[in-house]
């Protein structure tokens, strides 16, 4: 059940499916917001190693947050998925992945979680898209990670996800965007993004925790100066409850009678 709401078979047709090859191995369903393609800027980011997301393997637990909007009839949210990094592992060693969807800036007072958890229905996809040269020690691969099989009724608003692969070893990281190929609102470029870490192993520097840092850098000149992470939500518009369309179509009744009295 969707709260009394049903979906927008229609929109189907309207919205894109996959805005670009990057999301052909997508399964949860249509996109509804893409943050975009990760930019130039991705392989320079995961050298630094300031923004893992994983929970387990190289950083402990670590995790970005990117802001999405849900328009005003509301939303059914169907999955969540992002574009990570992977080095010093290989595909076997990932177990499944933690999420949040927050109502609010992580960290900031009144934020509370209005769907999470963790489980065995994530997957990861190996994209077959390196990232980093021949010789380059931050080197890796381009990993697809999504979480299917939700049904996560959204009020229109502004939303924060995040998505955590948890790994037994290597690292993963999340790469940031531009919004090349982007769906929905914001397509990148606004860096209202966060980053946590409780202990990041490979950089002692940010041990023992880092909390929400807000747009933690400045230096993406492939994004007009912001960080933004690559990452999605799939799932479909909701219709507007019957008495909404009720009190729609009186409201127009009305005021097509007014219109013809003022004209007769």
């Amino acid at each position: 059940m969707m709260s009394g709401k049903s979906l927008l078979v229609g929109l189907l047709s309207v919205l894109p499916m996959f805005g670009s090859s990057l999301l052909s191995g997508l399964s949860g369903g249509p996109v509804y917001w893409y943050n975009g393609d990760l930019d130039a800027f991705a392989a320079s980011t995961n050298g630094d190693g300031i923004f893992p997301n994983e929970v387990g393997g190289g950083d402990g637990s670590a995790s970005t947050w990117d802001d999405f909007t849900v328009g005003p009839s509301g939303a059914v949210i169907t999955g969540l998925f992002s574009f990570d990094e992977l080095r010093g592992g290989s595909p076997t060693v990932f177990q499944d992945a933690n999420w949040q969807i927050l109502n609010g800036a992580p960290g900031a007072s009144g934020t509370t979680v209005v769907a999470s958890g963790s489980g065995a229905s994530a997957v990861t996809t190996d994209t077959q898209q390196a990232i980093g040269g021949i010789g380059d020690p931050y080197a890796g691969e381009l990993y697809l990670t999504e979480v299917t099989g939700l049904n996560i009724d959204l009020a229109g608003g502004t939303y924060w996800l995040s998505l955590a692969p948890d790994v037994s070893e290597g690292a993963f990281y999340n790469v940031t965007t531009a919004g090349a190929n982007g769906v929905g609102t914001p397509q990148a470029q606004d860096g209202n993004s966060y980053f946590s870490c409780v202990a990041c192993a490979e950089n002692p520097v940010d041990a023992p925790a880092i909390d929400y840092v807000s747009n933690p850098s400045v230096g993406d000149t492939a994004d007009g100066g912001h960080i933004d992470f690559s990452m999605g939500v799939e799932g479909v518009q909701a219709s507007p409850e019957p008495g909404t369309l009720a009190l729609a179509g009186l409201g127009l009744l009305l005021a097509g009678i007014a219109k013809r009295r003022r004209a007769a």
